[in-house]
């Protein structure tokens, strides 16, 4: 019986019961050095490289900058716990690993989102990764959004995350 108490950082390991294909101890050490940095907010993109359906960079810059204004409102409210966005796009590609550089950066992320306009088979990988993992995200159309709501809370949480590590 462990006596890890629940608000020991190591009470939740970041490498759950099982793993995905190919994974190696260096993309949990990646997936680790993400969650172990409450200071930063990664937010992951999964969208179709070219779409007829949208502009693909002025939709990464739309997301990218509701995404801004959230941790722009949350450092506003806390001087003293300010936070820095890293936002990036998953890449496109084929091999082994390179889809364990999309899950390690998925599993990684605080936030995942994926455009699922053109029901793209990348995509759809991507999004079943995240849900796959618990990953707090969002697959829309981009009709309506709660960026704002969804980084704040997400914000909250590592507040509070990293309020219990140093106690």
């Amino acid at each position: 019986m462990s006596t890890t108490s629940p608000k020991s950082p190591s009470f939740r390991s970041h490498q759950p019961e099982g793993s995905p294909f190919g994974f190696k101890q260096s993309d949990w050490s990646y997936v680790r050095k993400h969650k172990d940095a409450t200071s930063k907010l990664y937010v992951v993109m999964g969208l179709k490289y070219a779409s007829k359906r949208y502009n693909t960079k002025l939709l990464m810059q739309n997301v990218k900058a509701r995404f801004a204004q959230a941790v722009s409102a949350h450092n506003d409210k806390h001087q003293s716990d300010r936070m820095k966005l890293v936002f990036s796009k998953l890449s496109a590609g084929f091999g082994e690993h390179l889809f364990n550089r999309i899950a390690r950066s998925i599993i990684g992320a605080d936030i995942a989102v994926f455009d699922t306009s053109d029901l793209n088979a990348n995509v759809m990988i991507e999004l079943g990764v995240a849900l796959t993992w618990g990953k707090p995200g969002d697959a829309s159309r981009f009709t309506s959004f709660g960026f704002r709501y969804r980084a704040q809370e997400r914000l909250q949480k590592l507040r509070e995350r990293s309020t219990l590590r140093s106690e």
